[in-house]
C-alpha cells in the first residue's frame, strides 16, 4: 500500500490483554459527576469506515480529586506497549490515558484534537496489576473532557502492532508466516542475485539473526540475507549440502533505516551490495545444481523463524 511497490505487513504473535477493547461502557466508571452514564456505546464512526467508537464524557466532581474509567489487567513482568485511538468532540482537553500505579507509577498525558490519533506508551512492568484508564486529575489534566475512544490495546512487546479486537476475553493473533513454493522455474539456481529492501527493530531483547532465504525447504541448501544479531550488521550467506560456501558481513550505521541489499552468487564469485555499492567479495566457493531452490521464506531456509522484527 502507499504507492509504488506493495508492502507485506509481517507481524509477530501478540495478545491484546484488554477485554472489551471496543466497549468502554463495560469498563468501571468512578468519581465522575456523570457516573454511571459517562459512556455512550457506538456513538460515532471510528478511525476507519467500518468501525464504531464510544463516547466518553468525564467531569471532575467537586467533592473528588479525579474522574476516571478503568479496567484491571493482571500481567507478568516485562516490557509492554499500550495504545488507543482518541478524538475530541469538544475543544482540546488534556487527559491521562495510562496510570499503572505500582507498574508504571506515572501518567501518560495527551492533548486531544478533533482528529483521530493513536496514542502509544511503552512501559516496564514488575509483575503487578496494570490499570489502563481514562483519567481526569485536579491540577494535572482538564476538569472535563468529551471524546471518542476506539481500540484500546495492551500487548507484551516494545512497539505497537496492528489492532487486535477483543470482547469478553483477551485475544491472540498468531505470528505471520509467509512462504512461496514452486518457484524453481523462475530461478537460475546455479547463479543469481537475491535482492531485498528492508529494515528491522533492534529493541526486542534478542540477538537472534533475522533471515530471509531462498532454499529447497531446508537450511542445507539456501541463499540468505540477514540482519545479524543485535549488532548493526548485514549478513549474506550461501549454504550447499549443509556446508557454508559464502558468509559475508558488512556493518551499517543503523539497521532500523531501510537499506537496499543485494547478494550476487555464482561459483567462486560472491558479492554483497549495500545501497548500490559492492561492499564485500568472496572468490572461493561452490553453488548448488540447477533447480535446487524452490522456496522463499522469512526464515533460515528450513523453517527456523529466529526473529520476526521485519519492516
Amino acid at each position: 500500500t502507499g504507492g509504488g511497490c506493495p508492502h507485506i505487513l509481517a507481524e509477530p504473535q501478540r495478545t491484546n490483554l484488554v477485554k472489551y477493547s471496543e466497549s468502554i461502557n463495560s469498563w468501571t466508571t468512578g468519581f465522575s459527576s456523570l457516573s454511571p452514564n459517562a459512556v455512550t456505546a457506538d456513538y460515532a464512526q471510528g478511525p476507519y469506515s467500518n468501525t464504531n467508537a464510544d463516547r466518553v464524557q468525564l467531569t471532575i466532581n467537586p467533592s473528588n480529586a479525579v474522574s476516571q474509567i478503568t479496567q484491571f489487567l493482571p500481567i507478568t513482568s516485562g516490557l509492554y506497549t499500550a495504545s488507543v485511538w482518541l478524538k475530541s468532540l469538544s475543544g482540546t482537553p488534556t487527559i491521562s490515558i495510562i496510570d499503572g500505579y505500582n507498574t508504571v507509577g506515572s501518567f501518560k498525558l495527551v492533548t486531544l484534537t478533533n482528529q483521530w490519533v493513536r496514542h502509544i506508551l511503552t512501559f516496564t512492568a514488575s509483575g503487578s496489576d496494570f490499570i489502563p484508564q481514562f483519567l481526569l486529575l485536579n491540577g494535572t489534566t482538564s476538569s472535563s473532557a468529551d471524546f471518542l475512544v476506539y481500540g484500546f490495546q495492551v500487548e507484551l512487546g516494545s512497539y505497537p502492532t496492528s489492532y487486535i479486537p477483543t470482547s469478553t476475553s483477551t485475544v491472540t493473533r498468531n505470528q505471520d508466516l509467509f512462504t512461496r513454493d514452486g518457484i524453481a522455474s523462475l530461478i537460475n539456481s546455479t547463479a543469481g542475485v537475491f535482492f531485498i529492501e528492508m529494515a528491522t527493530f533492534l529493541d526486542e531483547g534478542t540477538t537472534a539473526d533475522k533471515w530471509i532465504a531462498l532454499s529447497d525447504g531446508t537450511a542445507n541448501n539456501s541463499v540468505r540475507i540477514a540482519y545479524s544479531g543485535g549488532a548493526n550488521t548485514i549478513r549474506a550467506y550461501l549454504n550447499v549440502g549443509g556446508s557454508a560456501q559464502a558468509d559475508m558481513t558488512y556493518a551499517v550505521t543503523n539497521v532500523t533505516q531501510f537499506s537496499k541489499i543485494a547478494f550476487s552468487y555464482a561459483a567462486n564469485n560472491f558479492n554483497l551490495w549495500v545501497d548500490g555499492v559492492k561492499r564485500v567479495t568472496d572468490t572461493s566457493g561452490s553453488v548448488f545444481s540447477a533447480n535446487t531452490l524452490n522456496r522463499l521464506g522469512l526464515d533460515n531456509g528450513g523453517g527456523l523463524y529466529t526473529q520476526r522484527s521485519w519492516l
